[in-house]
């Protein structure tokens, strides 16, 4: 059950109402998210609004539902750090090299076909035109397409 003042969902007339602002929230839960993938290697895997309490008195964010999780080791959050750097560059290349490094292959591999089909699906995505910001949830979906295709 909730602390008193708290809410179950991003009830945004009520947390306007609280005189909480909504940039300081969102700006609290990215510090929490990386907080907990970058720095401690253990975090929540289903932060939904559902499974996130804001307390009304303090904008206090507590996450709830712990029933997925993800534990990552240093060098797996390097690798992290890696992609999130070749995307924020817009490497192309980089950011092949970095998901491959993260996933074992399968299979027999390509490495060759694999970078000319990373390049040829994930290269138009995230070189958008000026104005427009790279698509991250379409990108992440051809990446991890072309890794599975590939053999990873």
């Amino acid at each position: 059950m909730p602390a008193a003042g708290a809410r179950r969902r991003f009830d945004t007339a009520t947390i306007d109402a609280a005189g909480l602002d909504r940039q300081t929230l969102a700006r609290n839960f990215v510090r929490g998210a990386v907080q907990m993938v970058m720095i401690d290697g253990f975090f929540h895997a289903d932060p939904h609004p559902g499974n996130i309490v804001v307390d009304l008195t303090s904008g206090r964010l507590t996450f709830l539902d712990t029933g997925m999780v993800g534990d990552l080791e240093v060098r797996h959050r390097i690798s992290l750090a890696s992609f999130l750097l070749a995307f924020r560059d817009k490497d192309v290349s980089a950011l092949g090299a970095t998901l491959r490094s993260l996933s074992k292959p399968f299979r027999e591999t390509d490495e060759r076909e694999y970078r000319r089909q990373f390049e040829q699906r994930v290269g138009p995505l995230i070189h958008a035109p000026p104005g427009h910001p790279a698509p991250l949830q379409k990108l992440v979906s051809e990446a991890l397409d072309v890794l599975r295709r590939s053999g990873y």
